[in-house]
């Protein structure tokens, strides 16, 4: 693998405190069955597959050529290509941000929950499985957190002023189930 066509992928914590107590890894039914609405298919097959090369290597490095074919994306790496645009699709929608040296991603071990504006947009059955999924994920956060603080009310949420709108729908859910 030439070095000037390596992509890393580096996993990092997701800048958001709410959404490192309350979001859900790359790997939970979420990510696909509601992200792929709003990123597209080649996006969430990505972010699979970076979940999937962290298992042998962290951070992962891939040739770009041989991810792009893996991804269905053809073989192009060039500035224009399908791999450049999936690329950039996660950075734009929040699930990534460009790794320091340029030569791939640094991406978020967690995501959060689609925002209102999201799930306006998406469709009927992504809405369905919003609601679904995150009253699931939430309910068992509160069933864990609830073991380790042995029965007793956990302490308080941090606040959500200035924080994004779908991170403060989930935050008032939680404590709902919580208090």
């Amino acid at each position: 693998m030439e070095e000037h066509n390596a992509l890393t992928f580096t996993p990092v914590e997701h800048p958001n405190l709410q959404v490192r107590q309350v979001g859900f890894d790359l790997e939970h039914p979420y990510v696909e069955r509601c992200w792929s609405a709003v990123v597209g298919p080649s996006s969430m097959l990505l972010l699979r597959r970076v979940a999937a090369l962290w298992v042998d290597d962290v951070p992962a490095r891939i040739d770009a050529a041989e991810l792009s074919r893996s991804l269905g994306l053809g073989a192009s790496v060039s500035d224009r290509s399908r791999l450049v645009n999936t690329l950039d699709r996660l950075v734009r929608f929040g699930l990534a941000q460009p790794a320091r040296d340029g030569a791939g991603l640094d991406v978020h071990r967690q995501v959060a929950p689609l925002s209102g504006r999201q799930l306006d947009r998406a469709p009927e059955w992504t809405r369905r499985a919003h609601d679904a999924l995150l009253g699931t994920h939430l309910d068992q956060l509160a069933t864990a957190r609830a073991a380790c603080h042995g029965g007793q009310r956990r302490p308080k949420m941090p606040e959500t002023q200035g924080q994004q709108p779908f991170v403060v729908v989930a935050d008032r859910r939680l404590r709902q189930r919580l208090d």
